[in-house]
């Protein structure tokens, strides 16, 4: 409407909607979520398009999912995808997009698998990282936010050590020993295949556990992250300052929710349930009362403009660090006029410890991988 008002624009989305009806030769934009993409993929591969345009393009990161397959499928003359991660958590990602962007280019995925991933990320092979780099280098125009957005304020990144009360610290650990020796019996008695999906099971509790292992009744107090983060919170708030706040369960938002609500610090919440965003964010970006916003890590990641807020709190980590990033951009955006406070929490001596080593080598290899061009 801005850029291109004759543009013809058609939004593809919700009930009665249908592509059938366009006129083959009338030059037309047609706008569609990833979810409308994979169920009319008939319809859309119906035609072949001029353009074919991803935005979060991460979103075909696991080449055989359906969505992927769907996108995939689609004809299209020419192939753009923009996103601010291309690897969030290994080569496998890149390799999605380039079957997207120019299938031939690496072949099959077991032959992308054997000549750079294996060797780049378990062998640490710097000739196939080169090569890698080599091939994708052409086709990547990449830029740095602070090298676009000249006038941004800057952005401040901390990690935040958490020391555990000594009670949660003894249900942890107990736990976390009953849990090696369940995935050492299960590894000695089938393969690591059969194994994973309770492995997954395992590191997704003993994280719930090093949070707020309160929220099933894991522990009877209030756990050190929850103190921590209201009294930031009750402080910033009484120096005017607003705040984000992400979280990977749905019970954790609940209990950061009603501790800022008991000290009077008008809040919202927005999970996957949430219907009306753009209200909760338009109330948010204007009304006074609203301090804090509280949401889970993959809904509140991506599509918000929340530059009321200068304070971002990550209550417990994700497996990549881009998804962080992301999600402490919402507020570290055009439109932002103050510095930025973004604070990592995470439980010294636990399994959160441990993914940020993780996040570290991830964030290293996509750094190893995606080049400048200047």
């Amino acid at each position: 409407t801005r850029f291109a008002p004759g543009l013809r624009k058609i939004l593809h989305h919700g009930t009665g909607r249908s592509i059938e009806s366009l006129p083959a030769d009338e030059p037309v934009l047609v706008l569609c979520t990833y979810a409308v993409a994979r169920i009319d993929a008939a319809a859309l591969t119906g035609r072949t398009w001029e353009y074919l345009v991803l935005d979060e393009s991460q979103s075909i990161k696991n080449s055989e999912a359906k969505t992927s397959k769907a996108i995939f499928s689609i004809r299209a003359r020419n192939r753009l995808a923009l996103s601010g991660t291309p690897v969030e958590n290994s080569l496998a990602d890149l390799y999605s997009l380039f079957r997207f962007l120019n299938p031939s280019m690496f072949g099959k995925e077991k032959d992308f698998m054997s000549s750079y991933m294996k060797p780049i990320q378990v062998d640490g092979d710097e000739d196939a990282l080169r090569e890698l780099r080599l091939k994708v280098y052409p086709f990547m125009l990449r830029r740095l936010k602070k090298d676009v957005l000249k006038d941004l304020p800057p952005k401040v990144e901390q990690t935040v050590l958490i020391d555990l009360d000594e009670d949660h610290m003894a249900i942890y650990q107990q736990r976390r020993a009953e849990l090696q020796r369940r995935v050492q019996e299960a590894l000695m008695t089938g393969s690591v295949g059969q194994s994973t999906f309770m492995i997954l099971q395992v590191l997704t509790e003993l994280r719930r556990l090093a949070s707020v292992p309160e929220s099933d009744g894991s522990y009877p107090g209030t756990s050190a992250k929850r103190g921590y983060l209201s009294e930031m919170i009750d402080s910033l708030n009484a120096e005017g300052h607003k705040c984000l706040v992400f979280c990977n369960y749905l019970a954790t938002v609940d209990l950061v929710s009603e501790d800022l609500g008991s000290r009077g610090i008008g809040n919202l919440v927005m999970t996957g349930a949430t219907t009306d965003r753009q209200t909760l964010v338009r109330r948010f970006q204007e009304d006074r009362d609203i301090r804090a916003f509280v949401m889970t890590l993959k809904t509140g990641g991506v599509g918000l403009n929340l530059t009321a807020a200068d304070y971002v709190f990550i209550v417990d980590p994700w497996w990549n660090r881009a998804a962080e990033t992301q999600a402490m951009d919402r507020t570290h955006r055009i439109g932002q006029t103050r510095t930025v406070f973004s604070y990592r929490l995470i439980a010294r001596g636990t399994i959160e410890e441990r993914i940020l080593e993780l996040q570290e080598r991830k964030a290293d290899l996509a750094g190893a991988v995606l080049s400048t061009d200047t």
